[in-house]
């Protein structure tokens, strides 16, 4: 998911992850965006150390061997009674005035209700901690 290129209040402070992918992409041919980052993205839990999580005091060993990133602007979200899928894609389409729009589908998430719940729960303090540092987001 990302940012909306249309509005905003400003522009967020770039952070060093940040400018090493931007000048990372800039160096590579073709659609910048739909490269994968050629220097690995720092995990936001240390490989060596296993973290401790649950009230029953379960270690957690991230294994990020497989792990990739993608860059996002479009998210649909659907559900049934079992589960909830999230679609993330690219929409390349930049004149509003275009009658038909494709947006080309890159990954899937499908996840019960229960860990969504979680999820949303993680997002709206996330989100609270960025906007007591950075400032209020529009909607």
């Amino acid at each position: 998911m990302g940012r909306s290129r249309a509005g905003g209040a400003g522009r967020r402070p770039v952070s060093p992850r940040r400018t090493t992918r931007v000048a990372d992409k800039r160096e590579a041919k073709g659609d910048a965006r739909k490269q994968q980052l050629r220097q690995p993205v720092a995990p936001a839990v240390p490989q060596d150390q296993p973290t401790v999580a649950g009230a029953n005091g379960a270690r957690i060993n991230w294994d990020v061997s497989n792990l990739r990133s993608v860059y996002s602007n479009v998210c649909s979200v659907t559900s049934t009674r079992e589960e909830v899928v999230m679609l993330f894609g690219l929409n390349r389409t930049w004149d509003r005035g275009q009658p038909v729009v494709t947006v080309t589908l890159s990954d899937r998430i499908v996840f019960s209700p229960t860990a969504g719940k979680r999820m949303a729960l993680t997002l709206r303090r996330v989100i609270e901690e960025y906007e007591k540092r950075w400032g209020p987001l529009g909607n």
